[in-house]
């Protein structure tokens, strides 16, 4: 690499004119509902950009086998076909630097251990206030845990249909 040649999201902010790049994030959720309530929310927060959108597991590995993964991954836990704690691992597998952020309605223990098991950096509930949820992303991100994290349940608002 020459010297003084940029990369990642420093590269991004010199070719946008030193604005501060935004995280690349793909959503896989078989709701469109969910899926385009979850673009609005974190575009409108800003520090986000969703670059692609899923429908299934089967999907986002196809679309992983062909390209470079984002740097976080936004996947439903109860899909039709591959369930997003069975696939974790095969994204981990393709794209080992992204972080995977299971989504879910619900607290399952069993695919939470699962999905752990598997290298998924979080466990987040729709349920929860959508920015708690960025706010663990971001925290999990900034310091480059692997170790997983549960957003804690206190309201029920946010993301929470499905």
């Amino acid at each position: 690499m020459e010297a003084g040649m940029k990369t990642g999201r420093a590269a991004d902010a010199a070719l946008n004119g030193g604005a501060k790049a935004k995280r690349s994030i793909w959503l896989v959720d078989d709701a469109v509902a969910i899926r385009q309530t979850c673009v609005n929310l974190l575009e409108w927060h800003g520090e986000f950009k969703c670059n692609r959108q899923f429908s299934s597991a089967e999907e986002a590995i196809a679309a992983l086998r062909q390209a470079p993964g984002p740097e976080l991954l936004l996947l439903d836990v109860s899909m039709p076909g591959m369930n997003g704690a069975t696939a974790v691992k095969t994204i981990k597998s393709l794209s080992p630097g992204t972080k995977v952020f299971m989504f879910s309605t619900s607290f399952d223990a069993q695919r939470a251990e699962e999905a752990r098991a598997g290298g998924a950096s979080g466990y987040l509930r729709k349920s929860d206030p959508f920015a708690r949820n960025l706010q663990t992303m971001l925290m999990a991100v900034a310091s480059g845990a692997s170790t997983p994290t549960v957003a804690p349940a206190e309201t029920r608002a946010g993301c929470s249909q499905t």
